[in-house]
Parts: structure tokens; C-alpha cells; sequence
């Protein structure tokens, strides 16, 4: 403990260097993971720019929205819809592809789906770009693992004392 010389009263280490304050640090940093690209295969330098914030409520939502009454996932549109609702934006050689306004394509978005001979864009419209269900239901599995579901937990034994 390091002590005031002219007072001779014993002087608190800075806020920073507590425990305590180290903790509060990390509690409040913001846990947003950055986007991630992933290419589409057989569509040579296509990729998606996707938002791998997924939080257990929209992957809930999406399980729900496609679970039938017997309790069968349709993987295909849970795939579509995750992939769908992440999409920040779709790039060919490395640069962004906007519409004719300007603004990012989206799943939703005309242009998709007039390029994609598609009217509703999940699954059919994401299904058609990617061209395989299969390659979907990958895409969306890689998501998923960016995205920290499934992430494996570490255990450490505890000491006994």
C-alpha cells in the first residue's frame, strides 16, 4: 500500500489498476462482433457481407417461424431466413453491388429478384443466388459458427483449498 508522505494517509491506486475497475471495463465493452464476408461458390468473386450479431431471440424467432406442427424444422428457410436478415450486402470483386437508388441489395430487394427470376425472397429469392439448398444451409451453418452460437465454453478445475 503506498502512503501519502505528506499526509501519511494511505493513497488508492487509481481507479484503473482495481480489480474491480478492470472488471466494470470489461462488463461494459461492447460485445458486437465485425462483419463477415462469405463467398458464394460456383459464382466466382461473389460474396455476402453478413452481420454476425445474431442474438438468441431472432435465431429463436427463425426456428419458430419454420418449425412445422409436428416439430420438423424446414432447414432450408430457417437457413434462408438467418441468411436474409444478416445481409448487410453483396459484393463482386471486392466491391459493393448497389441498386439503381444507390442503396445496398438485400434479399428483398427488386433487383434480387428480378435477377433471380424469384417473387418472395425467402427461401426462393436466397435459395436461387446461392443456387443449391444445401450451399444455404452451409452458409447459414458458417454464420452461425461467426456468430458464436454453439461456441464451445471452457472449463478450468477449480483448486480445492
Amino acid at each position: 500500500m503506498e502512503i501519502d508522505l505528506v499526509t501519511e494517509t494511505p493513497v488508492k491506486s487509481p481507479k484503473s489498476d482495481t480489480l474491480l475497475s478492470q472488471l466494470r471495463a470489461k462488463v461494459q465493452k461492447d460485445l458486437t462482433r465485425p462483419d463477415i464476408f462469405i463467398e458464394i461458390p460456383e459464382r466466382e468473386g461473389v460474396k455476402l457481407l453478413l452481420s454476425p450479431n445474431v442474438d438468441r431471440e431472432q435465431h429463436k424467432e427463425a426456428l419458430k417461424a419454420n418449425t412445422n406442427k409436428k416439430g420438423d424444422v424446414n432447414t432450408v428457410k430457417f437457413a434462408a431466413r438467418l441468411l436474409a436478415e444478416q445481409t448487410r450486402g453483396i459484393f463482386i470483386n471486392d466491391q459493393e453491388v448497389l441498386d439503381e437508388d444507390g442503396n445496398s441489395l438485400s434479399f428483398a430487394s427488386d433487383a434480387m429478384k428480378e435477377m433471380t427470376d424469384t417473387l418472395v425472397p425467402v427461401p426462393d429469392t436466397v435459395v436461387a443466388f446461392f443456387g443449391k439448398e444445401h450451399i444455404v444451409e452451409a452458409a447459414a451453418a458458417a454464420l452461425l459458427t461467426a456468430s458464436g452460437i454453439g461456441d464451445d465454453v471452457e472449463v478450468e478445475e477449480a483448486p480445492l483449498d
